[in-house]
């Protein structure tokens, strides 16, 4: 039941290996070589990184995994089946339940957005599930009613290792409380990350170079995509009017969900060794981002079709046409929009707002993990969560890395290496999750062609501010 996920993952395997020098190492002389006929080489890796978990075994236990219908592909497989991710999960599943000695079930719901029916159980007081999996929204809504348990007070979690993304787990943690999690024990966050495509046979036309190299010199920046864009829009069709059918830099359409966080910046704002946050929309990145976006998009040099706020406009599809060079698109949708499609395409990161940016971001969606307070026995709850996060991203993590680089015209090293750094650097942000208004303040802004953030924020300073009171109120620090 131990699968090698492909050659991809066998490859980036054997480039992280870690010897004296930087390679492998020689054991032979070329003259003692040749005397036997070959070199022996001996390589040197570094020892697994694996949960420190007690040596326990629990007769067969049903671990209860809650979730939707409509969303059990994503964190349960009854069966292997051949299907790579499904057989990831498959193998994630099936490692715990062996090193523990569990039996893993699931407890459905008809929809995931069903709140009161998550609020039910757990009001009645019986230990009816041990982890789950809803829509975000309701999470967020049900954590304020504290009916989650705080992920960091659970022995054997341990949110630094590679397992539990280090930008998340920063975002999710307010006053050391964290109430849902989100790592790789689904892919639904993968598939909801937000990338930037690029078509390759259009910068190819153009005599652009891929922008692989200027991501690792940490180049690919705001200001370098609107000078890539500006110059690429083509009137396709003759009609001397700039629509739908013309060529162009960039795309846009729908609302720019998970864009704000991919840029470094957060409208509920953590203070530096304060247990507080604060409603901060006015500073000064915020301002940037906003210049830089009404640059690209609104200044009118036509190297954006700009669509945003329009949820009747699909950029994956106009993307999938061969009709832009770039699109923002959360990865899972638009390769399913290209696997039809003859464009040839790359995938890097979002770009960073400046190049004073920390790293590249993968901002994205999920379905957060959360354990319900009726859980009876923590420990044992804890061991088999931990256990079952080390195994996603151990199987899960890497199939689904592998299936997106399996799309028609995307598999390339750099590709690979490209989304190894936007998995490794995911964020999923709390302000995201608890209001729309870093979402609305680019349909407000960007796709009526305004900067105008003061009257924004003067607009729901006071919404936000008594939302903030809630989350304080609930993420207050433990008492002494």
């Amino acid at each position: 039941m131990r699968r090698i996920i492909s050659a991809v993952l066998l490859l980036s395997m054997m480039l992280s290996v870690v010897s004296c020098g930087g390679g492998a190492q020689e054991t032979e002389t070329a003259a003692d070589a040749s005397a036997v006929g070959e070199t022996e080489t001996v390589i040197e890796t570094e020892p697994e990184i694996r949960p420190e978990l007690p040596d326990v075994k629990y007769d067969g236990y049903d671990f209860r995994i809650m979730t939707a219908e409509n969303r059990e592909k994503f964190i349960y497989a009854a069966e292997s089946t051949g299907e790579l991710v499904n057989d990831a999960i498959y193998d994630s599943l099936s490692e715990t339940m062996e090193l523990l000695d569990v039996r893993i079930s699931t407890v459905l719901i008809a929809s995931e957005s069903d709140e009161s029916a998550v609020q039910t159980m757990i009001l009645s007081g019986d230990d009816v599930y041990d982890i789950g999996m809803v829509h975000d929204n309701k999470t967020v809504n049900l954590s304020l009613k504290n009916y989650f348990l705080n992920i960091h007070d659970l022995p054997y979690i341990d949110t630094t290792k590679p397992w539990w993304p280090q930008f998340t787990v920063e975002t999710l943690t307010l006053n050391n409380k964290m109430f849902y999690g989100s790592n790789y024990i689904t892919y639904f966050s993968m598939v909801e990350t937000k990338v930037c495509f690029f078509n390759e046979d259009i910068l190819n036309d153009r005599g652009i170079d891929y922008p692989y190299d200027l991501v690792r010199e940490g180049k690919w920046t705001l200001d370098t995509l609107d000078a890539l864009t500006a110059e690429l829009y083509t009137d396709v069709n003759g009609n001397g009017e700039t629509d739908v059918d013309d060529l162009y830099g960039i795309t846009i359409g729908g609302y720019p969900y998970c864009w704000i966080e991919g840029f470094g910046v957060e409208m509920y704002y953590k203070e530096p060794g304060s247990n507080v946050i604060t409603f901060h929309a006015e500073e000064e990145r915020t301002a940037s981002l906003i210049d830089k976006l009404y640059s690209i998009f609104c200044s009118g040099k036509n190297g954006a079709y700009n669509q945003m706020g329009n949820g009747d406009f699909d950029e994956r599809e106009q993307f999938a046409r061969g009709l832009a060079a770039f699109s923002f698109s959360y990865l899972g949708s638009q390769i399913e929009k290209l696997m039809d499609s003859e464009v040839r395409y790359g995938i890097v990161p979002m770009p960073k707002l400046d190049e004073t940016q920390e790293a590249y971001i993968g901002p994205c969606t999920d379905r957060p993990i959360h354990l319900p307070v009726t859980v009876v026995d923590q420990e044992k709850t804890a061991v088999i969560f931990e256990s079952l996060n080390y195994t996603g991203y151990k199987y899960i993590l890497p199939a689904y890395r592998d299936k997106t680089l399996m799309g028609r015209y995307s598999m390339s090293s750099d590709s690979s290496e490209m989304l190894d750094l936007i998995f490794q650097n995911r964020v999923l942000s709390f302000t995201y999750l608890h209001t729309y208004v870093a979402l609305n303040l680019l349909t407000e802004l960007i796709s009526k062609g305004t900067t105008d953030i003061a009257s924004y924020v003067k607009k729901n300073r006071t919404v936000e501010e008594n939302k903030i009171k809630k989350i304080l109120d609930v993420y207050a620090p433990a008492a002494e």
